[in-house]
């Protein structure tokens, strides 16, 4: 009788073991791609079979998993990931679910290192008034190619100038101009036509040297009652 419960209970609990137990991508450089092959294991007594997997990120793609998994049967979860939309520090979840719906769970983790620093990355225009315009100046600076070009890519309805300079960080909360990094001054000008409640704007930029890459700027804002 203890046996039968015991072999009840193992079939109920099937699972799948993860080889490694978790992904540490290391440090990428945005817009760099790694390709990653993990082994996976039923350890239970009864055949999976794997309905789905799905990657709950912006990292993970092209996703490919062994479909059956007998009992303590060996095979492969594939996926390639992608760092271009990604900034920072990865705690993504890649999801295999099986045939009673259960999910067993990949844990990917590193970090995205920005091609591109700007020393305002989010504008809060705060509130604005139809046909009011607002001018801003950023900074930017490449850590990894100091001398990497940078263009714009989608100005989303602002204007945009880029001058070429040389930028004093030694303070991050105060970054001027004068120093001994080189680096660029963005002028934005913003002007408020067709407001809606709030504002959200992505303005992207490109460097020959990090094709793959998105450098970005948030504008926010609300439109003024």
């Amino acid at each position: 009788m203890l046996l039968i419960l015991s072999l009840c209970v193992s079939v109920a609990f099937a699972e799948i073991n993860f080889d490694p137990a978790f992904i540490d991508l290391g440090t990428l450089i945005q817009g760099q791609t790694k390709t990653i092959r993990v082994k996976i294991t039923n350890t239970g007594y009864s055949t999976i079979q794997i309905t789905d997997a799905i990657a709950q990120g912006t990292g993970p793609k092209d996703l490919k998993v062994t479909q059956s998994l007998g009992s303590k049967q060996s095979g492969e979860l594939k996926f390639t990931y992608h760092s271009e939309w990604v900034r920072g520090a990865i705690y993504e979840n890649i999801s295999i679910i099986d045939q009673e719906d259960r999910i067993h769970s990949l844990i990917v983790q590193g970090l995205v290192k920005e091609t591109f620093l700007f020393s305002n990355p989010q504008i809060d225009l705060g509130f604005v008034a139809e046909g009011e315009e607002k001018k801003i100046v950023v900074y930017a600076w490449s850590t990894i190619k100091p001398q990497a070009g940078l263009n714009i890519q989608n100005a989303q309805g602002t204007l945009i100038k880029i001058t070429p300079t040389t930028l004093d960080i030694s303070n991050p909360e105060k970054i001027i101009e004068g120093g001994s990094v080189t680096g660029y001054k963005i002028n934005l000008t913003y002007k408020a036509v067709g407001l809606k409640k709030s504002i959200r704007k992505l303005i992207a930029f490109s460097s020959e040297e990090f094709p793959m890459a998105h450098p970005e700027i948030h504008l926010i804002g609300y439109k003024k009652p």
